[in-house]
């Protein structure tokens, strides 16, 4: 770090996009900038290092000198290689990569830099990229993070939308049907030649970029509809890399008055009322006043009877229309509790008393609500040198990049290796991108159809296909992980236990998905009538003595038998002696007991689960090295524990593996838990990690019992 600068007086030498002119996250009218679009959450570094590739090819294609380094030249010229040129030239501007770089906040939609001015541009190759892209017309796509300047931007309220959209894709796209040019269609070959052949620049992709902010109007299929209609078969989609990109935001538009100002100038001055979305609304309490609320910024007031806003400081009233807060509290309540009173104005003032049958709009901030850790160690056996156990917690699984889904998805696994880690390695590298092949695959054939078998009819048809996509994904990579096992004479084997957290759904709900293979368990918390944390089993441990699975073990050739200590499945060899033997009826891996009979299943158990927000509190996934010592309420009632005392996620399974390890379990032991911290009443006070003083306590708990054991072996005088 440098010495600070001085301000000089009279100005400021700081650049011009440093001073606040740069602005993100909006479309302004008239303005110039680059959009940055399908960013991936927790790939800034990667994030960044796209930017720095884009600046490169530029560099090199403009100067191809540029960065060679020769004697006399600037620092830029007389760096090392290319991207050492580029850094040296932005070194001065690193605030610039966090706005032109997507945060790890960001997880869909569109983000947007913009420049209010030519001079705003922080960096010289930005500015010959962007201009040169607005000649050229040209706009880059990429995969991670897509940059794509623009050059119109238009408004319009209201009905007044398709008229604009019209003129828009009229003016863009020449040979659409808003300039009256019917579809090529089918089988007009020969017309759509020569229309090609006459307008060979006006062929090009598209795609549409939807985004809605505080507004339930013009919904995304809509627009969506609307600009399918207006753009015509005779331009075709690209989602990945379009031509030309339609970014509709629809946003609420503030109510602007106009109102005297406090001084004596007499001029009027415009100022914009916008209703708050956030925040509580507290029953007034005057009850003479009848069904008014008051904000928590003590600016509005809104009125459940006339369904009214009404602002305070410039005696405003302002229409609620159809839908009105949905967070109100009532005067013996408070924010949080039970007893709150939600939003009621859909119905009239006559059946007031009872409830509305549509559920009050939730917000699921995802990087906020979902807080997960994972605490994963090596058990004492003698017969392993490494722990064999893998887990992946809570990772962004990218469905909008391969579907049209406006949900989030996250990615949750635990898996617990035997004869070896490299299975359960595997798992966790490839097991989340096969699901989302599959579901890639699935997500489009899922929605045509009514039903498919062991799916329920009623589930939408994106959580259908993440469910396929569990189903074949496990299916898929159990054989390509036997395949390179039959080639490097590989016995390693895994069970898996995953969780797709998704939502929201069409319905607005969440929806946990869980898949498994093997005995490694999924459990949740919920809370019952009696105010009591109950665990509930979300899976089954598959053993060879189930009924189910004995029955395919001895189909597929091989017997159960109960040998050291617990019932497993053997294989026969061709003498008719076994050959190899599993604790569990499936998983993944374990080539010697998939060839040349199938004797163990790697295909899951999938079930779907709708949260109920009012009453689920936690998620918990852990291994069989816990779940030997630990029934599912011991665990969870170690986890509630852990939560009256204030403690974070990894605190709270840090003290579920360490009191496996007291209670003698020797093997590898994973615990991970997911508080929903939208039960702010409760997570929100858990910040404390007291991982530290459980491991130590671990420690000395389990160094005394080693050195008890080992006073006792010595006065032992019948020990060998």
């Amino acid at each position: 770090m440098g010495e600070k600068r001085q301000k000089p007086k009279g100005g400021s030498r700081l650049p011009a996009w440093k001073r606040g002119k740069q602005e993100t996250g909006k479309l302004q009218i008239g303005s110039r900038g680059l959009l940055i679009t399908h960013t991936q959450p927790k790939k800034y570094k990667e994030a960044m290092q796209e930017c720095l590739t884009i600046l490169r090819e530029h560099c090199e294609s403009s100067n191809p000198d540029f960065g060679r380094g020769r004697a006399g030249d600037n620092t830029a010229n007389s760096a090392a290689n290319v991207e050492e040129a580029i850094k040296l030239e932005l070194e001065d501007s690193k605030a610039f990569f966090d706005r032109f770089v997507p945060g790890p906040n960001v997880s869909k939609n569109v983000d947007v830099v913009y420049f209010k001015n030519e001079a705003d541009i922080p960096s010289k190759y930005i500015k010959e990229i962007f201009h040169a892209n607005l000649k050229e017309n040209t706009y880059s796509a990429r995969f991670l993070c897509r940059m794509i300047p623009y050059d119109l931007v238009c408004k319009a309220e209201g009905e007044p939308f398709t008229e604009a959209l019209t003129k828009l894709i009229a003016r863009e796209f020449p040979n659409s049907q808003a300039n009256g040019v019917l579809d090529t269609g089918r089988f007009i070959f020969d017309q759509y030649n020569t229309l090609l052949a006459d307008n060979k620049d006006d062929s090009f992709t598209w795609c549409l970029s939807y985004t809605s902010r505080n507004s339930n109007a013009l919904p995304r299929q809509d627009v969506l509809d609307l600009s399918v209609q207006l753009v015509g078969r005779n331009y075709s989609v690209d989602l990945h890399s379009p031509d030309k990109l339609i970014v509709v935001e629809v946003v609420k538009m503030p109510l602007r008055i106009n109102r005297m100002p406090e001084d004596s100038t007499g001029e009027e001055s415009a100022v914009d009322l916008v209703v708050p979305t956030d925040g509580i609304w507290v029953e007034h309490e005057d009850e003479s006043e009848g069904g008014w609320y008051a904000h928590e910024g003590l600016q509005w007031l809104y009125n459940t009877r006339d369904r009214i806003y009404y602002h305070i400081e410039t005696n405003t009233v302002v229409s609620a229309g159809a839908k009105g807060p949905y967070n109100l509290i009532g005067k013996n309540s408070s924010a949080g509790s039970t007893d709150a009173k939600p939003n009621n104005d859909h119905y009239s003032p006559v059946d007031s008393v009872q409830e509305s049958s549509e559920d009050p709009d939730i917000s699921i901030d995802f990087e906020r609500d979902l807080r997960a850790a994972t605490i994963s160690r090596q058990g004492n056996s003698d017969q392993k040198d490494t722990c064999e156990d893998y887990y992946v917690t809570l990772e962004c699984m990218s469905i909008h990049l391969v579907s049209r889904s406006e949900a989030l998805c996250y990615y949750t696994g635990v898996f617990d290796g035997h004869c070896g880690y490299k299975c359960a390695e595997y798992l966790t590298k490839h097991l989340k991108n096969n699901i989302l092949s599959v579901y890639r695959q699935a997500v489009r054939s899922t929605r045509q159809k009514k039903s498919e078998k062991d799916v329920p009819v009623d589930e939408s048809a994106e959580v259908k296909a993440l469910m396929q996509g569990c189903s074949k994904g496990f299916e898929m990579t159990d054989k390509n992980f036997c395949n390179i096992a039959s080639n490097y004479h590989l016995w390693d084997g895994s069970t898996a236990t995953i969780s797709l957290i998704y939502g929201p759904d069409e319905e607005g709900c969440l929806k946990l998905i869980t898949a498994h293979a093997g005995d490694s368990r999924a459990l949740l918390c919920s809370m019952t009538e009696s105010d009591q944390c109950l665990a509930q089993a979300l899976t089954t441990d598959h053993k060879p003595n189930d009924a189910k699975e004995r029955q395919y073990i001895e189909k597929n050739g091989g017997y159960v038998e109960f040998t050291q200590g617990a019932w497993r499945c053997i294989s026969k060899g061709r003498n008719g002696q076994p050959t190899s033997g599993l604790a569990t009826s499936r998983a993944l891996g374990d080539y010697p007991l998939k060839h040349p009979n199938r004797i163990v299943s790697s295909e899951p158990d999938v079930c779907v689960y709708t949260i109920n927000f009012d009453n689920d509190l936690f998620l918990v996934l852990v291994t069989d090295g816990i779940t030997a010592v630990l029934t599912n309420q011991e665990i969870v009632d170690l986890v509630c524990e852990a939560i009256d005392e204030e403690c974070s996620p990894d605190a709270a399974a840090e003290r579920v593996v360490a009191t496996a390890e007291q209670r003698g379990s020797l093997d590898d032991k994973t615990c991970t838990v997911i508080y929903f911290g939208w039960h702010r009443d409760l997570f929100d006070k858990c910040v404390r990690n007291k991982e530290a003083d459980v491991q130590r306590q671990a420690r000395e708990t389990i160094e005394l019992q080693q050195e008890n054991a080992a006073s006792d072996k010595e006065d032992d005088i019948f020990s060998n």
